[in-house]
């Protein structure tokens, strides 16, 4: 049995990840595959949290097949234990790990670079908050979309109070704060690792739409 990861203390009690199994990895992207489109070139669109990737997901028109072109990642990042989950509860639902300090966030983030590189090789678009600068992907297949500060704040504050909340971006002075220096350290890794920046979701889809007949 592989051993297991211990990435945090959360109020005196260990939270311990196993480390992820590459089967389970494969088997639900290739399940994610049969229900979206396949493209020719698979893409992550990479928007900060709160922005409204869960929201476009949700309110896309299937085609004549019932299929969809994108894919809300942290579905998938939950049903491959990349994000780790609330015991017991279904739907599945995420731990607070973006609250539980830097070495959690990366190690998280990690897993979710595993996860993205599945996606895009099984030619899936996938809407996400999380990648790595070193993952395969970057900077080909990844479009970053960086919302003007004031439709990103609107959103927050219209997500946190709704029905749909599950997790991520408060609309707090410190959720804010920290959603800020994500936004800073996004853009400076667009700038070093030459990855293209839109500024909505989009214009981004219309992007890697174009690289389909490249």
């Amino acid at each position: 049995m592989a051993s297991k990861e211990t990435i945090i203390n959360m109020e005196h009690k260990e939270l311990e990840l196993e480390p992820l199994d590459p089967e389970k990895v494969e088997k639900v992207v290739r399940e994610y595959s049969e229900r979206h489109v396949r493209h020719k070139r698979g893409a992550m669109i990479f928007i900060g949290s709160g922005g409204g990737k869960s929201t476009t997901c949700r309110n896309q028109t299937s085609s004549a097949e019932g299929k969809t072109d994108l894919i809300d990642a942290d579905l998938v990042y939950r049903e491959t234990d990349a994000h780790p989950v609330q015991p017991g509860v279904l739907p599945l639902r995420p731990l607070p790990w973006w609250d539980m300090g830097e070495k959690v966030i990366q190690e998280v983030e990690k897993r979710c670079g595993i996860v993205n590189e599945s996606m895009v090789k099984h030619g899936l678009w996938a809407l996400t908050t999380s990648f790595d600068p070193d993952d395969k992907y970057v900077p080909e297949n990844i479009v970053v979309v960086m919302l003007p500060w004031e439709e990103h704040k609107k959103r927050i504050i219209e997500k946190s109070g709704g029905a749909h909340y599950d997790g991520g971006a408060k609309a707090s002075d410190e959720g804010l704060a920290l959603v800020l220096r994500h936004r800073e350290w996004t853009e400076k890794v667009a700038r070093e690792k030459n990855i293209p920046v839109v500024n909505s979701i989009e214009a981004a889809i219309e992007l890697v739409r174009s690289r389909e007949t490249n």
